[in-house]
Formats: C-alpha cells, sequence, structure tokens
C-alpha cells in the first residue's frame, strides 16, 4: 500500500514536470524577427511590442494581438493594420489590410527577437 502511494506521488510529480517543461514548446511561433532580401522586417516580441520596416511605407512601432490567423499592429499613433498570417516552415507570410489594396509579403524568419 506504502509503495503504490509512492509511485502514484511520483508519477504526479514526473507528469506535473513534463507539463511544465512542454511549455516552452508551445511559445507563440509569430515572435522574433521576420525579414525578406528587398529590406522589409517586422520584429515581434514576447511582450506584445513590434517594429516593422516595410519598404512601401516606411518604420512603424507600436504594440501587436494575434487573433487566430490575424496579425493586429496598433501603431504609436494608435492606427490599426490588419494582416493576415501563416507561417510555412520558416516563412512567413502575411497579407497586409491597406484599405483599398492587399500587399503580400513573404518574410523568413531571421532570429530571436533582437533586444533595444
Amino acid at each position: 500500500m506504502k509503495k503504490r502511494l509512492i509511485y502514484t506521488i511520483l508519477l504526479s510529480l514526473v507528469s506535473c514536470l513534463i507539463l511544465l517543461s512542454s511549455c516552452a514548446l508551445f511559445s507563440n511561433p509569430i515572435v522574433g524577427t521576420w525579414s525578406d532580401s528587398i529590406g522589409n522586417t517586422l520584429m515581434l516580441n514576447d511582450q506584445g511590442a513590434y517594429k516593422a520596416t516595410i519598404i512601401s511605407s516606411g518604420v512603424t512601432e507600436g504594440t501587436y494581438e494575434v487573433n487566430l490567423n490575424t496579425l493586429v499592429l496598433k501603431d504609436s499613433d494608435g492606427n490599426f493594420t490588419y494582416c493576415k498570417w501563416d507561417i510555412r516552415g520558416s516563412i512567413m507570410l502575411l497579407e497586409i489590410d491597406e484599405g483599398i489594396t492587399t500587399n503580400m509579403l513573404s518574410l523568413t524568419y531571421s532570429g530571436p527577437q533582437e533586444s533595444e
């Protein structure tokens, strides 16, 4: 009886450790630095902040939220940009809704978020 209780407690502890260690495996896949060969760059940190350098529109900074497959960017002036996103391997496909037009970007993961 005592051995069974000890095994149950040990199994529970091991299960908890496995669960806690696997939490890192489920980190947000969108966090990091993404760029392409012409100079477009998107940096997303794990605190919900972003910095984007988009050739067609310049540099913006602000906060972001992920809502299913939509990335919602809110710049420092309070303007919102909505982007549909999909990650395939190390490539992020972004469809940026700019009102009348839609801009498509294919960005490659270039590393973890950079600290500033």
